[in-house]
Formats: structure tokens, C-alpha cells, sequence
């Protein structure tokens, strides 16, 4: 077998044109034997009503009606008719069609997608077959002539004569009806399809016209309104409105539609039940083929239990927020009550401890006195540190700001506490890495850092061990200090604990000495209060490092100079 395409120019003569030596050449019948026009119109005018009276639902009842049109038009005694698959890019021939073809008449039917123009086949074998002649054109809408408009294909096979451009002619339009009729056959199926997707949308889903009265509503609606279908339709959208959602709301709502855009927002509607509850809505016009607006379409979804969770959140944020300001003030006016009597304890303590208005007597007497100032200076410091942590929460902690030498202040730090190191036979040093620039800070918050962490580390840290105070320049321009000790070192459950407020940890260390729990978390507070950050590295049995960083805009370059070796 072998295929001749492009039927569209042949020459004069009814008959095929073929190349030499692959077909035989038959000579042109004296007369065509086949249909009138106006009979050929008048057949295509009932395949044409009979397609419109077919099931739409149905492709084989499509392609029986073709079919049939198509052997009459062609006095053939075979036809065959097939739909595309867009999306396998395959052939579908119908139930009713297909069977008996060889694979050679399909050969010619799978390249008409590739070709989209009239394919034949003709046969030189003297052995007979309906196949012996085969015509086969594509389904193509008239006004849809780019490749992707191939919806099918029309064949037909076994005429007494050759075919030719008046039957290619009638099948070519059998073709554009047979494309129509699959045409119609798949927006119906995507209508029902979208109808269906509408339908069982989880979300509401509201068709309204210009007026804002309701035309559709799909069941998720009447679930969450409580009214029906019937209920709703030809009523005002503004049946759900509870006065609850601002009128400004609704200003925005309507001028967005109005310039044709997309408005999105929160109602607090209203139940048929008069029950309320919250929906998240997005709201955009509908448009015909002028692009006028002639409705509006709405898909809104139910959030009344997000919404409760976030008012509850929002309730116990407040309560908590509350409750820290309550206890921060509580914190302020108590510990300002108890400095008071608290100076006027340590410093009738040192008196009797020096005698200065003559002896005590027994001596155990100055041993009490010791004691009782050194327990009032240890509260009197315990009080000052609650009374600027509340201050810090309270967001009362006022900042005298000026340009902090921090060499000196780390030295005087060190100086401070080294006494103390030398005691317990801690080694206690400091380095700086080339540049050390001035801060612009507080110098009393500054010094109180420094302090509660460096002697932090003296106190934990065993005889023999090491605490070292670093600072250096980062890559940005910051100011890191860095202070590192031997001592005991903490798990991940301890730095929680040394971070929290009134947080104490109990270590072999340090078993007899006490704190007040507010030395870390105060150091981080006042840290963050000039925009910076203090973070905790610790190891069991090597360690703890705490890193406290300030921002680059608080480093002031001009003023900063170099350490000496």
C-alpha cells in the first residue's frame, strides 16, 4: 500500500493523481458517479439537526449520526470517525467505530493531527478490500485553524470509484459539524464538570448581579447561613449583614468593585438563626464578552473558630501583659519602700561595727554587726537588681546615653572582682583585639553588665581555673565581648534555668554561695535595651562562654583608639 496527501490540488481530471511505479493508474470515469450539491446539502442540513437532537452526553451517539452521513455522502460502504484526547494526544475512535481497520488505514489516520489536510491510500494488490480505497479528512472548526483545533477525524473506505474534491469536499464539512458537535460535547462536560466543582465547594460560593441580589448560592452557603436555597435567591446579599462589620468596610468593599477590581476582607455576619460568626471573603466582578460588568461573584469561607482562637489569644496576651505591668509596678513600689529602711539598717551596722561612739563591749557584738551589714548590703543589691528588671519590663528604664570607654570600663570591672579571684584562686585577665572603640551607652547599665557576668563566672569557676574577658570588632562593625570560664559548665536544661528570673543553679563549685537569680537575666535585659544580644555556650566539666554583642550604630569609630601592644 502506499498514501497520496494533498487532495486540494489536484488537476483537472476527477481522478487521483499518483507517482509512477507505487499505484496504478486508473483512467477517469466518463461520469462521477455520487450525490448532487443540493443533495449533499441537503444531507449535511439533517446530519446537522440530527447532531443537534443527539445526546450531548454522548460521543458514540455523535458518531452514529456521522457515520452515517458520512457513507451516504460518499456512497461508501465503511467509515470510520475518532475524537483527539487533548491531553494523551491520541485517537479515541467511539464504541460503535474502529474495529476491522488495518493498520495501515490507521497509519493514514494518526498522521492527519501532523498534516491537517485530506490523506488517501489506495491499494495496487488485486486481492479486494473495502480498504483498497481509503479517504480520510480532519475534524476542524472553520474558524479555529491553528494545529491544536484538530478535534477528530471523519474516514471513509470501499467506494466502486476513485474519491474525489466533491467527496473531499462533503466530508470536509461532515468534518466541521462532527468538530462543532465534540466541541459542544466537551463544554457541556466542563460545564458539568465546573457545575459539579461549584456544587461541592467546601466554601461558599455567591452569584450576585449588579444590585447585589442573589441569583446563586451553593449548598456550602445555605450550611453556613442556615438558609436554603430558595431562601436566598432574589433576596439582598445584605440579608447576612449584622451590624457588627464597620461601614467603613463596606465603603472599601464597593469602591473596589466599582473600579472593577478585587476586594478582599473579613465580614462579622449574621446566621439566619441570628447567631454570628466571621467569613473571609473575596469579591470580584463578572463580565460578559464586552467586558462589562454585569455581576458579581463571591467566595467566602468561615473562620469563626480561627477567629475565637485568635480572640482568646489576644485575651490571654492582654491578661498576661497586664499581670507582668501589675507585678513590675508591685516590684517598683516595694523595693523603693524597703531601700529606705534597709540604708538605715547597714549604716547603724557600720557604726556599731567601728564603734564610733565608743566600745560595744564583747566583741561578738562587732561580729553581729558585721553580719548585719553585710545581709543588708546583700539585700539592698538583691532590691536594686529587682527594681531595674522591673523597670526594664516596665518599660520605665531611662537611659543617660554618652560615648563609654570600654577599656576602662572592663578594667574597672576586673578591678573590682579581682580580689575576689585571688581569693578563690581564680586566674582573672583580659584581651583586646587591636581596635577598641568608644559605645555610646549607659555607663552605670554598662558597668552593671559587665559585673553580674564576670563575677558570675569568678564565683563558679574552681581554684585553679580561668575566667577571660575578650573584645574585638566584628565583621560588621560591632563590639563582641566575650567573657569564658573553666568552671563547671551547664547543660541545655541549665542555661534556661540561669536565663529566668530568680533562676538559681546549685553546683559543686559554688555549694555554699548563694544569688538572687537576676544577675544573667538583668545583663541580658539591659544588653537588649541598647539593641543587642547576650547568648550563653556551655559544656558539662569545660565551661561557659557568654557572648554579648552591640550593634554597629552603637560603636562610635571617631572617638575609638588603638591598644598598644
Amino acid at each position: 500500500m502506499g498514501v497520496v496527501s494533498g487532495l486540494d490540488a489536484f488537476p483537472d481530471r476527477p481522478s487521483l493523481c499518483r507517482d509512477a511505479g507505487l499505484f496504478r493508474c486508473e483512467p477517469a470515469p466518463t461520469e462521477r458517479d455520487g450525490m448532487s450539491d443540493g443533495a449533499i446539502s441537503a444531507e449535511l442540513a439533517a446530519c446537522a439537526r440530527a447532531l443537534l437532537a443527539a445526546d450531548s452526553a454522548s460521543a458514540d451517539a455523535i458518531a452514529a449520526v456521522v457515520l452515517e452521513s458520512a457513507r451516504r455522502l460518499t456512497r461508501s460502504p465503511t467509515a470510520l470517525v475518532g475524537r483527539y484526547d487533548p491531553i494523551g494526544q491520541t485517537l479515541i475512535p467511539p464504541a460503535i467505530a474502529g474495529s476491522g481497520w488495518p493498520e495501515s488505514a490507521l497509519a493514514v489516520v494518526h498522521r492527519i493531527r501532523d498534516e491537517r489536510r485530506p490523506l488517501t491510500l489506495e491499494s495496487p494488490s488485486t486481492t479486494a478490500s473495502p480498504f483498497d480505497r481509503l479517504l480520510v479528512v480532519p475534524a476542524l472548526e472553520s474558524e479555529t485553524p491553528n494545529p491544536e483545533s484538530v478535534a477528530g477525524v471523519v474516514g471513509v473506505a470501499g467506494a466502486r470509484q476513485n474519491y474525489d474534491h466533491h467527496d473531499v469536499a462533503a466530508l470536509r464539512r461532515l468534518g466541521e459539524l462532527y468538530a462543532l458537535a465534540l466541541r459542544r460535547l466537551t463544554r457541556e462536560a466542563e460545564r458539568a464538570w465546573l457545575a459539579r466543582a461549584v456544587e461541592q465547594a467546601p466554601v461558599s460560593i455567591v452569584l450576585s448581579d449588579c444590585t447585589g441580589t442573589l441569583r446563586y448560592v451553593n449548598p456550602a452557603f445555605s450550611h453556613t447561613t442556615g438558609y436554603s436555597r430558595d431562601e436566598a435567591l432574589g433576596q439582598s446579599a445584605r440579608v447576612l449583614k449584622s451590624g457588627y462589620t464597620p461601614p467603613s468596610e463596606y465603603e472599601r468593599l464597593w469602591a473596589a468593585l466599582a473600579a472593577g477590581q478585587v476586594w478582599r476582607g473579613e465580614f462579622h455576619n449574621k446566621r439566619k438563626n441570628d447567631e454570628l460568626f466571621w467569613e473571609a471573603a473575596a469579591i470580584g466582578p463578572i463580565r460578559d464578552d464586552q467586558g462589562r460588568v454585569i455581576g458579581y461573584v463571591a467566595v467566602k469561607d468561615d473562620i469563626s473558630k480561627r477567629k475565637a482562637t485568635e480572640i482568646d489569644l489576644l485575651t490571654a496576651k492582654e491578661a498576661a501583659e497586664d499581670a507582668s505591668q501589675a507585678k513590675s509596678t508591685f516590684l517598683a513600689h516595694v523595693s523603693h519602700e524597703l531601700r529606705t529602711p534597709l540604708n538605715a539598717i547597714i549604716g547603724f551596722a557600720e557604726i556599731m561595727d567601728r564603734q564610733l561612739f565608743g566600745p560595744v563591749g564583747d566583741s561578738h557584738y562587732r561580729d553581729y554587726a558585721r553580719y548585719i551589714g553585710d545581709s543588708g548590703r546583700h539585700l539592698l543589691a538583691l532590691i536594686n537588681d529587682i527594681l531595674d528588671l522591673s523597670k526594664v519590663e516596665a518599660g520605665r528604664m531611662d537611659m543617660i546615653e554618652e560615648a563609654v570607654d570600654m577599656v576602662a570600663a572592663i578594667e574597672t570591672a576586673c578591678t573590682l572582682l579581682r580580689t575576689r579571684a585571688e581569693v578563690g584562686r581564680v586566674l582573672l585577665t583580659t584581651s583586646w583585639g587591636g581596635i577598641a572603640p568608644r559605645l555610646r551607652a549607659d555607663a552605670r547599665m554598662v558597668q552593671q553588665i559587665l559585673l553580674n557576668i564576670i563575677s558570675n563566672a569568678v564565683k563558679f569557676t574552681p581554684p585553679e581555673g580561668r575566667v577571660t574577658v575578650t573584645s574585638q570588632s566584628d565583621s560588621h562593625g560591632g563590639l563582641v565581648i566575650k567573657i569564658a570560664d573553666t568552671g563547671p559548665g551547664m547543660t541545655e536544661t541549665d542555661l534556661s534555668i540561669a536565663l529566668a528570673p530568680f533562676g538559681q543553679l546549685r553546683t559543686l563549685a559554688a555549694p555554699t554561695e548563694g544569688g538572687s537569680g537576676l544577675g544573667l537575666p538583668l545583663a541580658k535585659s539591659l544588653t537588649e535595651l541598647h539593641g543587642g544580644s547576650l547568648t550563653l555556650a556551655s559544656q558539662p566539666q569545660v565551661g561557659t562562654t557568654v557572648t554579648i554583642r552591640f550593634p554597629p550604630e552603637r560603636v562610635v569609630p571617631e572617638t575609638s583608639h588603638a591598644i598598644g601592644p
